[in-house]
């Protein structure tokens, strides 16, 4: 069974960086499960993206993540595919939650409908690689959360990934029991199983660092992102095993 999860390690070290700002390279690589290398290369993007400041405080950097700046970051995946507000307000809420009061809390939009802020910042600057926090397999929930009877093509369209990576995630989602996938006559319909999604704890490489709290908080925003209930053919549905 591979490894996956729904965060990145590049939100994994804003959560670790949340948690305790006075965290070292090496620390953030051992709590995220990654290399000091590529840690060194998120708290670039991170930097280079205005998400995180750093100071020197004798010999240390001490690291702060900048929410107002965060709010505005778009987009959340390495793809263009647009990410729900309410998902973004859940996740802030989340790390503010974790870093609690300081430089870094702001007062997030709480009801639904609220506009969301202007002047977005880009994940790509200069031409370098993408990133995103949300990894594919949160893009495709996401996505047949909101579009039950979307193809594979259309999930690869929508997420922005090859029809074959969108296949291997869908299997990692119904392996781990969150999506169940039923034929309706010659149309493929998702249900997302929240039940065992907020059982689900297997955080890529960082399975311990994630709160319960802070899943639970986003499996509230994804709920109310359900379309109403449909129309059913008549044809019976058939589960895709």
């Amino acid at each position: 069974m591979r490894t996956w999860g729904f965060l990145t390690n590049h939100a994994h070290a804003l959560i670790q960086i949340a948690r305790d700002p006075r965290s070292t390279v090496r620390e953030i690589a051992l709590t995220a499960g990654i290399t000091e290398r590529a840690t060194h290369a998120i708290l670039r993007d991170l930097r280079e993206a205005g998400l995180v400041s750093s100071q020197r405080d004798g010999r240390q950097n001490v690291n702060h993540v900048d929410l107002p700046a965060l709010l505005r970051h778009r987009p959340w995946g390495a793809s263009d595919m647009d990410i729900p507000d309410s998902l973004i307000h859940a996740t802030l809420r989340g790390l503010a939650g974790i870093a609690g009061p300081g430089p870094s809390h702001i007062q997030l939009p709480t009801h639904e409908g609220e506009a969301a802020p202007a002047a977005p910042l880009p994940a790509r600057l200069n031409g370098t690689r993408r990133w995103g926090f949300l990894t594919t397999q949160a893009l495709v929930l996401i996505n047949v959360t909101q579009n039950p009877h979307s193809t594979v093509r259309d999930i690869a369209v929508a997420v922005g990934v090859t029809e074959r990576a969108a296949h291997s995630v869908l299997a990692d989602l119904r392996e781990a029991r969150i999506l169940d996938c039923a034929r309706y006559g010659r149309r493929n319909s998702y249900t997302v199983n929240f039940e065992h999604l907020v059982k689900f704890r297997r955080e890529g490489t960082a399975p311990d660092l994630v709160p319960d709290s802070f899943v639970s908080s986003l499996v509230d925003a994804l709920l109310p992102l359900q379309p109403p209930a449909y129309l059913e053919s008549e044809d019976e549905p058939h589960p895709l095993t």
